[in-house]
């Protein structure tokens, strides 16, 4: 016979029993700006009656005995943190709260020594719930946790929390660098969008791997919803490996030139470099356009195309098969005419004004960058006007001349 499906409650009743068995028990409060007690101590089929009956009690939720609790009010701070217990999150007062057994010593070490705006101490929290908004449990699939079972607080543990606590105080109200990894997400609209057009220099588009890097490597990505917070970064981390071509100006008026067009085209909605040479700059639809996407590519993906007038055609044609080979599941080949290639690359004109032999040209160009960036299949064949002209009759046989060589 098939096992009947469980109603709401039954459901809400079945989690309130387990953490029930972890040794945590429910009280109701009627709640009219203050909270007065209804019920104590009441089992979890009964807390579940009591709240689907009365609308106006609260439930809330505490550990049998006495445990010290770590209140971190927002996902950052959680994260960061990492600390190896049970937590439950509070859904009224956006907050995550970390459990550990109770010690006097600890208790009133860590009150005296913690002070961050986000990271909080307190003994015997209770954790408010009513029965559609029941507390997320967070602990370690190899390990449950009980009361009985809760870790002591080590002073380890306790050098861990201070330094994240003052490394939050430090970036205070910024995202800033979490990782120093060399890769950086990426997302297919971006590219589709500008990158596989010529509007960006090659020195703007290192500079716009730093922000994605910045990006990528920084708090954002514990807390993608702080898409409007500014991202905190010197110019030094900011800078370190980026190859840019200079004349004159230096590598700080440079990356401000490059952000000028990154705000332009909707990259990036703010930009500043204070006198301490701290950048901070937002990008809310860029970060927002990257919350999801696990693609990313090497840092450093500009700096082997030759510095002529034609880099920044050269790099919108590797970033175009760049994003068909990465983000294309089957049958990855260029379905692109000759003609709309053209007028991607603002060569068009070349077509208006009957220049076969410049667009030859351009497609061995093209053909070599892309074999020499690997992305492309060596044929070990030269375009001239005769394979133009064939071209530009039959728009659908560029992918045969030009072959997406998949890795």
């Amino acid at each position: 016979m098939a096992k009947e499906k469980q109603t709401f409650l039954e459901k809400v009743e079945c989690s309130l029993n387990k953490l029930h068995k972890k040794g945590i028990n429910f009280d109701l409060y009627y709640y009219n700006g203050k909270y007065n007690l209804s019920n104590e101590n009441i089992s979890p089929a009964e807390t579940v009656k009591y709240l689907d009956y009365e609308k106006s009690l609260l439930g809330k939720m505490h550990f049998e005995g006495d445990v010290i609790a770590i209140m971190c009010d927002d996902l950052i701070s959680f994260k960061l943190l990492e600390l190896n217990t049970i937590a439950l999150e509070d859904k009224f007062q956006h907050k995550i709260v970390y459990f550990f057994k109770y010690e006097q010593v600890i208790y009133e070490q860590l009150k005296e020594e913690l002070d961050c705006y986000c990271i909080e101490v307190n003994k015997n929290t209770s954790i408010p719930f009513t029965l559609k908004h029941l507390p997320k449990v967070y602990e370690s699939k190899d390990r449950k946790f009980t009361y009985a079972t809760l870790p002591r607080i080590s002073q380890y543990t306790i050098k861990q929390i201070l330094n994240v606590a003052n490394m939050l105080e430090q970036h205070k109200g910024y995202h800033f660098q979490i990782n120093q990894g060399n890769k950086y997400r990426i997302s297919v609209s971006t590219i589709l969008n500008l990158l596989s057009s010529p509007v960006l220099t090659v020195n703007e588009r290192k500079v716009f791997e730093s922000v994605l890097r910045t990006i990528t490597n920084s708090t954002y990505v514990l807390d993608t919803a702080q898409t409007d917070k500014e991202f905190r970064i010197s110019l030094k981390t900011f800078s370190k490996g980026l190859k840019l071509s200079r004349n004159t100006q230096t590598v700080e008026e440079l990356i401000t030139s490059a952000f000028d067009a990154f705000i332009y085209y909707g990259l990036a909605d703010t930009f500043d470099i204070d006198d301490n040479n701290i950048i901070t700059f937002t990008a809310c639809q860029l970060a927002s356009e990257l919350t999801n996407q696990n693609v990313q590519r090497e840092y450093g993906f500009y700096n082997n195309i030759p510095g002529t007038k034609k880099s920044s055609r050269l790099a919108a044609w590797l970033d175009y098969i760049w994003v068909i080979l990465k983000f294309t599941r089957h049958g990855k080949k260029l379905q692109i005419a000759l003609d709309t290639l053209l007028e991607r690359l603002d060569l068009i004109y070349l077509l208006d004004n009957h220049r076969v032999k410049d667009i030859a040209e351009w497609l061995n160009t093209l053909s070599n960058i892309g074999i020499a960036y690997n992305l492309l299949i060596d044929k070990k064949f030269t375009f001239n006007n005769q394979t133009v002209q064939a071209l530009l009759k039959d728009r659908s046989s560029l992918h045969k001349y030009l072959i997406l060589k998949e890795k």
